[in-house]
């Protein structure tokens, strides 16, 4: 029987026999019980009881009601924790065991590296890190589409059969205005500006799988990714800049391209309007 500490002065109060599977000890403490439960010594459901009574599980009993529900709140908060870790440690053992497999690889074991790789579910870990990161991306801004060197009119994706028309048919715009340029002419610009910031709002995140391919080719692709593209008269892309050294072209290029040839503008008369946005990837 375990030696009877000293009494506390504070409450709860009385004295309790208490079970450890077929062994009955004490009297101890109310108080030495609730001290055994807060350390984890005793679980919350040990059997307790006055001398003379029955024996009752401590959350039964009215002294100890409260303090086994702190105890079995905490341990569940503390076995949560443990699953938590645990997976921590199985993912980053997954991870260094896939570096060993591609080792093997080189060494002739492909086809079983990568089987296992497969099996072990090394790729799903990644993929789901994949679909799990952030991309924020700003409010677009809308502007009369500034001249570039390499600005020819070129249709991403198939050209639209209403391209040659658009500059000679009228059509009821949503809005018109005029606006100077530098050399102070005024030039005509029809396009509805809230109306294009809604649209590509609306399309923006189909953009993201690019992204997300982009970080699985480059793990360190992070951080802001700038790009403007240009709208025709005809409702469709024109052409897609991407502002960050290296991207000018390539995969993520073709993929955003893809994409932005898929967005539908409505029809209007006069300048074309470029569309300047950003994604921040990885979020922050």
């Amino acid at each position: 029987m375990p030696a009877e500490p000293p009494r506390p002065s504070s409450s709860p109060a009385g004295e309790f026999l208490f079970k450890q599977g077929e062994l009955v000890f004490g009297p101890v403490p109310a108080s030495w019980l609730v001290e055994k439960l807060a350390s984890g010594e005793l679980p919350p459901d040990t059997l307790v009881a006055r001398e003379g009574a029955a024996f009752a599980p401590m959350g039964e009993v009215t002294v100890f009601m409260e303090h086994a529900a702190r105890a079995s709140a905490r341990r569940r908060v503390e076995s949560q924790a443990r699953a938590v870790a645990k997976a921590r440690t199985i993912r980053r053992a997954l991870k260094l065991a896939a570096v060993a497999a591609c080792a093997a690889m080189a060494a002739g074991g492909a086809i079983a590296g990568v089987i296992w790789a497969i099996r072990s579910g090394v790729f799903e870990h990644d993929q789901q890190e994949l679909a799990e990161l952030r991309i924020l991306a700003s409010p677009p801004l809308v502007a009369i589409a500034p001249a570039r060197a390499d600005d020819e009119l070129e249709y991403l994706g198939d050209e639209p059969a209403a391209a040659g028309k658009a500059s000679t048919q009228r059509r009821p715009v949503a809005r018109k205005s005029d606006a100077k340029s530098d050399d102070g002419a005024r030039v005509e610009r029809n396009y509805d500006s809230a109306g294009i910031q809604a649209i590509v709002q609306a399309n923006q995140q189909r953009l993201f799988p690019c992204i997300r391919e982009e970080a699985a080719r480059d793990p360190s692709f992070r951080g802001e990714l700038p790009f403007t593209f240009t709208v025709g008269n005809a409702g469709k892309v024109v052409k897609l800049w991407i502002d960050r050294r290296g991207y000018e072209s390539g995969p993520l290029h073709a993929c955003m391209s893809a994409q932005l040839a898929q967005w539908k503008f409505p029809l209007f008369q006069g300048e074309r309007p470029s569309v300047s946005l950003s994604f921040r990837v990885g979020g922050g």
